[in-house]
């Protein structure tokens, strides 16, 4: 029973992953991709043509009737015959549209198989043939599709720039038209997938709505306001880990002026899981399609059961910020959902068979299935369900759906506890999804038959199941982004659990486990007796890859370049420390020079591991000098006593350093580089405190993402030169930083280079001063946030807000110029975003996005006149030969301890990327 519970609340979490796998971006089939229309010619099947009898327009019109019955396959056929006879009769031109029509129909099917590569071949084919014959229409239409092929290969950069070339060439000035409204509401989902500004997103998919309601197309206004429903569940998730919890906006003010400036950003998670549901309820209301309406009736309730299951198992402070009426709208719509499954389900029944139907029911099923108790559909419902779907995807030759119905079948029979079937179907899914190369898909049983052999205590089968999927994962980075553009998940809860359970079992077999009765924290420590050094090696690098997929996941597109290397190969005076946050302990791996890697771990739950890096991020996270005692809050009206900051400092030190201590002196260790994982990535690790001493006091620290994305060459000596520039006056809402033109000057004083400062820092300024010489140091004291939004992660100009993308852009002509990479990046008045549990992953993605090899900044926001002092010395330190970049911030940093400063002074400077 206990195993029952565990598979079901992990699997409940990743069920609906899978549920728009099986699903086309633009949620329906296109039939204005046949162009021949009103052809009064009764329509054929494919077998019933004959050599004697052809008609090529009387082919085409059958084309249609197949195509929009559902029956693509006979549609592509009936095209390619038309074409052959089209050309007996010297008809190029309508032979040329035939080819292109069954070149489009054949991507589309190519989609819904799941291989984009080949459908994108096929739509260029096509766009190319319409060229040729000098029709716009069908180029349009074609490089819409490419656009949406580009998309299933994880390019949405390259599908956004089509279809903003597309649709400022070929139709914003145009008269208002189908393909108009189509083009923009596929221009809308890729600016949503690209998800740096959804903002852009909804406003495009609302000119596509606006344009289908003047041509009264109810298909078009339904698939709006479905894209409009995944952007504003997108907005809600990004809402959410802000912190944006509470009430911030009225939607319905009667105030035009402020409704007017009402920015979605500004909107909190309330209010746009709200207008979500409205869409997509909308959408159900007006589709004429009935995939269409299908879609959206399971994405509202997909987001239901999140929400609700948030109100149920969140935490509380963020539960209490949540208004009663919200609360009360979701429980009654939730309420529903049983009823409307059993609705959705006779809807699909009544539907005649296709691919299109194969999905719904596959994704009807995988809905039921992440519901408690399965929404009281018995086990042999849902295990028939899928037996049909097995059959008619046969019928279809669709094995990717096939591939989908028998992994769940695996999975019923998972929760059954039958895992010898399990194995069985589980296996066959993953045979399947092998054959036809569907690897996106392949990686999900491989993962399940990990579960499965693990639950059967065949550790070492399910070890080689867990290393296939991680090595799957891999081969198609740079596609991870886009496995489901449409999670309603996030990222940590799809990828991540992959890694993080088998982390989990190969750690788990060379820990002993003490017993924790009576016991502090510290005396719970289990040290693997005979640790099974392959095993380590292989977590070590799972917890890099971890990172790495997780900066691809925060960038949208894999831009990294990671190459293996070892501790000693870079500096054998440091040590490498891999805390890894599991569900009932704390493991930590330490790797020193020329030495095996060891590892401890410390039994505990998660929950209380996190809650500790959380209490002691928020003791010190504070402005104003404070002594180190128990610090008293007032939150909703009641007060919170936080712990004393001391104690929760030399608890952590006990769990992370304590147990390593005596190796770390005996290699003569000066430098500590952390590879943090997600729960400590804002806890700054200069504070933790071993009774007597701040670690920053015994040893310099730097942070990483991992080894492999190091670039480890020291800093060039000689004449240190920086570009300095920076705001003290405040701009767009930021208060000034009086302190920044002493802090910029003292250190122009010290640091030749070029000075910009206040009206004179623009991003134009910058980027000339970068391009006119080769600065090995770029000083940057002005406002900042670091996000686990990149749209939320920005620097700030004169001017504007400096994306993560801008300031790659902005940096990006000194790589162009072949000049030297800059050193060091220093963000000297920046904070990640309050509530953002992983706003620090907004740190390490600029850090590596701007091509630095160095960033020093701080976690959250210091008084500017104690950062003003910390630069200063940290510059002077750094022209010492003899330091390191992180030898120098170390120094800085102890000079302001010795003042007696809290902790928040000193503490939340942090240097990411290459320490030496």
């Amino acid at each position: 029973m206990k195993y029952r519970n565990i598979i079901r609340r992990r699997q409940r979490k990743i069920l609906f992953i899978l549920l728009f796998l099986s699903s086309f971006s633009l949620a329906q089939w296109f039939p204005w991709w046949i162009g021949v229309e009103n052809l009064s010619v009764a329509a054929k099947t494919a077998t019933e043509v004959t050599q004697n009898s052809i008609n090529p327009k009387s082919l085409v019109q059958q084309a249609r009737e197949a195509y929009q019955a559902g029956e693509p396959s006979t549609a592509v056929t009936l095209l390619q015959q038309a074409a052959q006879a089209f050309a007996v009769q010297g008809e190029l031109v309508a032979q040329a549209q035939a080819l292109a029509q069954a070149n489009n129909i054949q991507g589309q099917l190519y989609l819904a198989q799941g291989q984009p590569q080949l459908a994108l071949e096929n739509f260029s084919e096509a766009a190319a043939t319409y060229a040729k014959i000098e029709d716009t229409t069908g180029v349009i239409k074609s490089r819409i599709n490419q656009a949406e092929a580009l998309r299933g290969t994880g390019q949405y950069r390259r599908a956004l720039e089509i279809l903003e070339q597309l649709y400022k060439k070929n139709l914003k000035d145009q008269p208002d038209s189908l393909l108009k409204v189509i083009a923009l509401r596929s221009l809308g989902i890729s600016k949503r997938l690209v998800g740096n500004n959804l903002d852009d997103a909804l406003k495009v998919t609302e000119q596509s709505l606006a344009v289908a309601k003047v041509l009264q197309s109810p298909q078009n206004i339904g698939a709006a306001h479905l894209v409009l429903g995944n952007i504003n569940r997108d907005q809600s998730k990004k809402a959410f880990a802000r912190g944006k919890i509470s009430i911030a906006k009225d939607l319905n003010s009667s105030d035009e002026e402020t409704a007017q400036k009402i920015d979605v950003q500004d909107l909190d998670y309330q209010d746009l899981t709200l207008s979500a549901l409205e869409h997509y309820q909308t959408a159900t209301d007006t589709a004429t399609i009935p995939n269409t309406k299908i879609e959206a009736q399971l994405n509202r309730i997909n987001l239901l059961v999140v929400t609700e299951r948030f109100l149920t198992d969140g935490e509380e402070d963020s539960i209490n910020q949540i208004s009663p009426d919200f609360k009360t709208k979701i429980n009654d719509n939730f309420a529903d959902i049983p009823q409307i499954l059993r609705v959705i389900q006779e809807e699909i029944n009544q539907l005649p068979p296709s691919q299109a139907v194969t999905n719904s029911r596959i994704n009807w099923v995988i809905t039921v299935m992440k519901l408690e108790q399965w929404a009281n559909f018995s086990y042999q419902e849902l295990t028939d369900e899928l037996v049909e779907i097995v059959a008619q995807a046969k019928s279809f030759n669709d094995t990717r759906n096939e591939s989908y119905a028998l992994g769940q079948l695996g999975y019923l029979y998972q929760q059954e506890e039958q895992l010898e079937q399990a194995q069985d179907y589980t296996r066959r899914a993953l045979i399947l999804a092998q054959t036809n190369n569907n690897l996106d898909i392949a990686y999900r049983w491989q993962w399940q038959l990990g579960q499965i052999l693990k639950a059967q205590g065949k550790n070492d089968q399910a070890i080689t199941a867990y290393n296939a999927a991680v090595n799957t994962l891999e081969s198609i980075r740079s596609d991870i982004v886009s496995i489901n553009p449409d999670l309603q998940f996030s990222f940590q809860e799809s990828v991540e659990l992959v890694y993080r359970e088998f982390m989990d079992l190969l750690l788990a077999s060379t820990d002993t486990q003490p017993t924790t009765d009576n016991l502090t924290p510290i005396q719970t420590l289990g040290t693997s007796t005979s640790p099974n050094t392959q095993n380590l090696e292989k977590a070590r690098n799972l917890i890099e890859s971890l990172q790495q997929a997780e900066l691809v996941n925060f960038f949208r597109e894999n831009c990294l370049n990671a190459s293996p290397i070892q501790i000693e190969e870079v500096d054998p005076t440091a040590a490498v420390i891999y805390p890894i946050v599991l569900e009932d302990r704390l493991e930590v791996i330490v790797s020193l020079p020329n030495t095996p890697l060891s590892h401890y771990v410390v039994s505990l739950p998660r929950t209380e591991v996190e809650q500790t890096f959380a209490q002691l991020r928020q003791s010190i996270a504070i402005q104003g000098d404070r002594s180190p005692v128990a610090e008293v809050r007032i939150r909703e009206g009641r007060e919170i006593a936080l712990p004393n900051y001391l104690e929760l400092a030399k608890k952590v030190y006990d769990w992370l350093i304590r147990p390593n201590e005596q190796d770390l002196a005996a290699s003569e260790i000066k430098t500590l580089v952390f590879v943090l994982d997600a729960p400590l990535l804002n806890l700054p690790m200069a504070v933790l405190n071993d009774g007597e001493q701040f670690l920053i006091e015994k040893y310099a620290i730097a942070l990483t993402p991992g080894l492999q994305l190091l670039d480890p060459k020291p800093i060039t000596r000689g004449e240190l030169t920086a570009l300095k520039a920076g705001l003290s006056e405040g701009r767009d809402n930021f208060s000034p930083l009086p302190n920044v033109e002493y802090e910029l000057t003292e250190i122009n004083a010290k640091i030749p280079g070029n000075f910009i400062f206040n009206e004179e820092f623009t991003i134009a300024a910058i980027k000339e001063a970068i391009e006119s010489a080769p600065f090995p140091v770029v000083h940057l004291a002005t406002h900042g946030q670091f996000s686990s939004d990149p749209a939320q992660t920005f620097i700030l100009t004169w001017d504007q807000r400096l994306t993560i993308d801008q300031l790659r852009e902005t940096l990006r002509g000194r790589e162009e110029g072949n000049q030297n990479p800059i050193e060091l990046l220093v963000l000297s008045a920046c904070e990640t975003a309050t509530g953002d549990k992983r706003a620090a992953l907004g740190l390490a993605g600029i850090a590596v996005r701007a091509g630095a090899r160095s960033t020093l900044a701080t976690l959250w926001q210091v008084d500017d006149q104690s950062t003003a002092q910390l630069m200063i010395d940290f510059y002077q330190e750094l022209k010492d030969t003899k330091l390191s970049k992180a030898q120098a911030l170390q120094h800085a940093q102890v000079k302001i301890i010795q003042e007696g400063k809290h902790p928040s002074f000193w503490a939340p400077f942090i240097l990411v990327g290459n320490w030496l």
